[in-house]
């Protein structure tokens, strides 16, 4: 069931020792920072514990469901990432030496929990894999970087041999190889079979999503998504991009889905708006860091709209092609009067001077820049 406060053993200011009959200071509930002197800080935002609106499940809950469905690694794991960064910035808040903080974050004893937390989520997705007769262990991208030992685990500094021994990332797919399992792979009381009759379920209605192409912005911020009818702007959703001045460069080659039917619902927006040639619905970013600060909304590429149909879904089936309408056809299928008719339209084309001709068309692609915009912007 969804909690309103963290779990004792992480929350609790101090714990009483039956052993020393003494009051002590719980070593879960904060870290200290020599390199500042100071201690971490925590500022819990409510919506770790909020419910979705009508649910009795938390708001993360749809965001990790969504994360199962995804039925190859590299679409998890961009899902399982934004996940674990929403958590550093719903525990550390707006703080400098908090878990929303990337220098800082890792002195918080609960940073570790979380990350084994994150390791279960990932274990469990792997189970439902090998349910679906699907890949559990492998990555089909990011090929590159999978084959290469991660620093600073490899480094003969290293004083574990076992992390040093699986530092290619290739190898962490099995992650009893690290010398621990889990007591069991339930999640919100649910079982393997049961979590993917609720996700096959989750699939047999139409959603839309917002897609966001994350990279690294040099520092930590969340995301405010907006969704807009003409002027009309309402909040859609938030994701918190966990980052700072030293974080290494990356970026995701595919996007990461943020769920916006219900919110689509609630403005009594249905699916079929958003394919209008004329459709006034378009989606805006706020970017703030945790300190407040405004950011330049184009430091992330802009989100786009993602229609997925519902699964199962019969679809009515057309004919080859209708009648009136041209056939499109391989050219070593044309036939010697089509290939005629061909040459005579292209030369037509190519002999036109008019804003239909050739050279004009082109020009929208090339040179000159004929893709003009109001501000004077021009593209190819």
């Amino acid at each position: 069931m969804p909690s309103d406060n963290l779990p004792s053993l992480l929350g609790d200011a101090d714990y009483y020792d039956a052993w020393t009959d003494s009051v002590i200071e719980n070593p879960f509930l904060r870290g200290h920072i020599k390199y500042e002197d100071t201690y971490t800080v925590r500022e819990i935002q409510p919506e770790l514990f909020a419910l979705a609106e009508g649910q009795k499940e938390s708001t993360l809950f749809k965001d990790v469901m969504l994360m199962f469905e995804q039925e190859d690694y590299c679409d998890f794991e961009v899902q399982a990432e934004v996940i674990h960064n929403s958590i550093h910035y719903l525990i550390g808040g707006h703080q400098k030496y908090a878990m929303s903080s990337l220098m800082f974050s890792s002195f918080d004893p609960i940073f570790y929990v979380h990350h084994s937390m994150v390791d279960r989520l990932w274990a469990i997705w792997q189970e439902l894999q090998k349910h679906r007769k699907l890949p559990h262990d492998k990555a089909y991208c990011a090929l590159d970087q999978m084959a290469f030992p991660m620093k600073p685990f490899i480094w003969e500094s290293n004083p574990n041999p076992t992390t040093r021994a699986v530092s290619t990332p290739s190898k962490l797919f099995d992650y009893k190889s690290l010398g621990y399992d889990y007591d069991h792979l339930n999640f919100h009381g649910m079982s393997i079979g049961q979590l993917e009759a609720l996700i096959q379920k989750q699939k047999k209605a139409d959603r839309v999503f917002a897609g966001f192409l994350l990279h690294g912005i040099k520092i930590s911020a969340d995301v405010h998504l907006k969704i807009c009818i003409e002027a009309d702007c309402q909040e859609a959703g938030v994701i918190f991009v966990l980052g700072g001045e030293t974080e290494m460069p990356w970026h995701f080659d595919r996007n990461y889905e943020m769920d916006i039917t219900d919110v689509l619902k609630k403005r009594n927006i249905p699916p079929e708006a958003l394919f209008e040639h004329d459709s006034k619905i378009r989606l805006e970013v706020e970017i703030k860091s945790v300190d407040g600060a405004v950011l330049d909304p184009n430091s992330l590429p802009k989100p786009s709209l993602i229609y997925a149909p519902a699964k199962g879904l019969i679809i009515q089936q057309v004919g080859e092609y209708d009648a009136g309408s041209m056939v499109r056809k391989n050219v070593n299928s044309l036939t010697p009067s089509e290939i005629e008719n061909l040459r005579n339209a292209l030369a037509a084309v190519q002999a036109d001077k008019t804003d239909a001709g050739y050279q004009k068309i082109a020009s929208f692609h090339g040179m000159p820049l004929s893709c003009q915009y109001p501000d004077g912007t021009a593209f190819a």
